[in-house]
């Protein structure tokens, strides 16, 4: 079974983000303009009062130089190995009258 990997925001995604606008020089306005997006949505996520959908993560990172997204590693689901040989006593549970 191929596994797809599956990526999510990092955790402090909030002062990265602000922290490279500000290290660039831009203002929230700026920014907002450069990846076509509203100054309010800018101002949300740089308090953390939103996470950014992919999409805009990932014009943020383009834009920024920086990497917001990370790859999580999805729990192997592991098959149990069944005798070969199954009775239908191994799967039955008896149960006797007056029980």
């Amino acid at each position: 079974v191929a596994e797809m990997p599956v990526e999510d925001i990092i955790p402090n995604y909030s002062e990265v983000i602000r922290e490279a606008r500000e290290r660039l020089g831009l203002s929230q306005e700026e920014l907002a303009r450069k990846i076509k997006e509203k100054v309010s949505l800018i101002r949300k996520i740089e308090r953390g009062e939103l996470t950014p959908e992919e999409k805009v993560a990932r014009k943020l990172e383009k834009e920024l130089g920086i990497k917001l997204m990370e790859r999580i590693e999805s729990p192997k689901i592991e098959k149990k190995e069944l005798p070969s040989t199954l009775t239908l006593g191994d799967v039955v549970v008896v149960r006797r009258k007056g029980e």
